[in-house]
């Protein structure tokens, strides 16, 4: 009785010694802000599902369907969020009681002898580890958790893939309406050189005024040339948004001053915590490493595994009457000892890893307030551009009519005119490029807010 005393204090020292356990830290939670520095945008309503058609471009509608059925990187995310959860499932199983049977049959006898032994046997096994500690539970909830995050990964990158659609459709289209306005403001260029000329035979001009012309005619047509090389470029990059070649992709028949401008609205800095894939992903992922700690903490406690066994045997030439039934039972306890040292290794690495968790989470946690603040910013500065602009463009294009009417009535010499021609393109280049920029701030702030992909 003393022994099994004194063993009783050895197997509880085991135990202590065995079960080392680190604080897990207490993080403060992250404040949020209550609006945005744009007071009036939180009053709007946030993206609804299918957004993008706001833009009123059922071609652009199409393209997003394909980039979306087509893309490899959205299909290698797919993937990867089945591999997570396959993982899951496996965890979940390890749960569960584990059966084996087993079906043998042996023969055996003398060598230089015809007689022969067989004997047959049968055996079913029934093995269960109760998860006393949690330790399996944790694991199947960070596997689990990492599932989640795939799928939010995959929200997150069909979202990006939408943006990355719309942009390279958004320039190709700024591209083209470019070249539309070098094209007309060369065929300006070349009225305006042929009225050079002209005046210049007639010795009305010097021939200094007709190699400036000349020099801008030529000027135009470069600029003409390299827009039609920056259209390729970026019909190359869209085609391969949409796994196609770049020859496959069929040219954009819709004009970019022919889309609608969606109207957007950002909300409550609250609400883009359920609502940015990023986000989400970001906070199961730290979820899946807290329960990484618990289930290194729970692998310092001992192991519990019970066994069942039952069996039958038979020899002879007929093994229905001589059956020789059997079972048996088992409790194995396992301390973990001389492995002490890794465990707790262990439990500090999962301890690091939450840490590393936590700061990815806050950094795209910062990142997405960044991203709507900055994006609601851009709008609201575009917006206000715009009726400048507007007013530019129309005072410059009177400048011209003008300006062509003095020159050609002998009024005017010809710097003005081309100052005013010049001044002309420039306003409606800048007039352009700026719709173009506030379409494409409108899907920066969608992007920002996390779109509707959540919704479908």
């Amino acid at each position: 009785m003393r022994a099994l005393t004194k063993f009783s204090y050895v197997l509880m020292g085991m135990l202590c010694g065995g079960c080392t356990l680190l604080p897990v830290p207490d993080d403060a939670a992250s404040e949020l802000p209550d609006t945005w520095s744009i007071d009036a945008a939180s009053a709007l309503k946030p993206p609804d599902k299918g957004w993008w058609k706001a833009f009123g471009s059922q071609e652009l509608n199409t393209l997003l369907e394909g980039a979306l059925l087509a893309n490899r990187n959205l299909d290698t995310v797919r993937q990867n969020m089945e591999q997570a959860r396959i993982q899951w499932q496996s965890s979940q199983m390890a749960k569960t009681p584990e059966v084996n049977s087993a079906f043998s049959k042996n023969l055996s006898g003398v060598w230089g002898e015809h007689q022969r032994n067989t004997s047959y046997g049968a055996n079913l096994s029934l093995s269960y580890s109760p998860d006393v500690w949690g330790a399996k539970r944790a694991a199947s909830y960070s596997n689990e958790a990492l599932w989640r995050a795939a799928s939010y990964d995959i929200s997150a990158t069909a979202l990006m893939l939408r943006s990355s659609v719309i942009t390279q459709y958004l320039a190709l289209l700024g591209i083209r309406r470019q070249i539309v306005l070098a094209e007309k403001n060369l065929d300006i260029s070349r009225r305006l050189l042929a009225l050079v000329e002209t005046k210049y035979a007639a010795g009305a001009v010097a021939r200094l005024d007709l190699a400036q012309q000349q020099s801008f005619v030529a000027g135009m047509e470069v600029m003409l040339l390299q827009l039609h090389q920056q259209s390729r470029q970026v019909s190359k990059t869209l085609a391969a948004l949409l796994d196609k070649a770049p020859q496959e992709l069929i040219p954009p028949s819709q004009h970019i001053e022919d889309l609608r401008m969606p109207d957007i609205g950002s909300g409550l800095p609250a609400d883009l915590m359920h609502k940015r894939p990023d986000l989400l992903s970001a906070e199961a992922k730290l979820a899946a490493a807290g329960a990484n700690i618990d289930a290194a903490r729970a692998a310092m406690f001992p192991s519990i595994s019970l066994s069942a066994t039952s069996s039958v045997s038979a020899t002879g030439l007929n093994p229905l009457f001589r059956l020789a039934p059997g079972w048996g039972s088992g409790l194995e306890i396992s301390l973990p000892i001389w492995d002490r040292s890794a465990r707790v290794d262990n439990q500090r690495l999962a301890l690091i890893n939450r840490k590393i968790a936590l700061n990815a989470y806050r950094e795209a946690l910062l990142t997405a307030f960044g991203d709507v603040e900055t994006a609601l910013h851009a709008m609201l500065n575009l917006q206000q551009q715009q009726r400048w602009q507007d007013a530019q463009l129309a005072a410059a294009q009177d400048s011209l009519r003008l300006a062509e009417i003095r020159y050609s009535a002998g009024a005017e010499d010809l710097q003005r005119l081309l100052n005013a021609q010049n001044v002309f393109y420039s306003a409606e280049l800048a007039s352009s490029t700026l719709w173009q920029q506030r379409l494409q701030a409108a899907n920066d702030l969608a992007v920002a807010l996390g779109g509707s992909e959540l919704q479908e």
